[in-house]
């Protein structure tokens, strides 16, 4: 069987949620793989899921060592762009490209039955990643007065207090805001269209 290769334009998402193609391609070679045989396939999803990886040495000498390395990394990048980007099948179908449609099928149908778990493996990788995790927040309104002038400043200021969990521990985190700074907080917020919850305290802006 000749070889060939079939390639995946890696990618990253900005903050804005604009995908966009890197320079460099990510190269995989699928021409070894055999069209009825979906347990290599599954084994690199429990590899992506925290299990153990496949070994070449069980899937005898079709690959060389550097063509199974390139294998495992490209399948394991495909799952994980197929199942984060919600692909749909034709979306799936259009980034296996030329595949032969036997091992395209096979893939498509090792998406179908365990998308749950890569997403799932997905969304601990991201809260390994960012391990501190916003779990409720209270908010106070009050005005700040002048103590040396005796004179009332009228400026708002927002208390608010973060109910926060850092690796397994739980801490509370105050932080006090004049308007500016709160309106740089919600606009960072929208952007990154995280806690849309935070959106209510709009009206603090209004004060004069």
């Amino acid at each position: 069987m000749s070889k060939s290769f079939q390639q995946f334009p890696n990618s990253r998402r900005k903050n804005n949620g604009e995908v966009l193609n890197k320079n460099e391609d990510l190269a995989t070679q699928l021409c070894g793989l055999e069209s009825c045989d979906r347990s290599l396939l599954h084994r690199v999803v429990d590899g992506l899921c925290g299990r153990g990886l496949p070994k070449r040495m069980d899937y005898g000498d079709t690959w060389s060592l550097l063509e199974w390395g390139e294998l495992i990394s490209s399948l394991t990048f495909f799952f994980r762009v197929a199942v984060g980007r919600k692909c749909s099948d034709l979306e799936v179908k259009k980034l296996l490209g030329d595949v032969e449609s036997g091992r395209a099928e096979a893939i498509l149908q090792c998406v179908h039955a365990r998308q749950e778990e890569i997403r799932q493996a997905l969304v601990d990788r991201t809260n390994r990643i960012c391990s501190t995790q916003l779990d409720d927040f209270n908010w106070q309104l009050k005005l700040a007065l002048s103590s040396d002038k005796l004179s009332s400043l009228n400026t708002p200021l927002l208390n608010l207090c973060l109910d926060l969990t850092d690796n397994g521990v739980k801490k509370a985190v105050t932080i006090e805001m004049n308007k500016e700074e709160l309106n740089t907080l919600i606009t960072t917020l929208e952007a990154a269209n995280k806690v849309p919850s935070f959106t209510h305290m709009h009206h603090f802006s209004e004060i004069d």
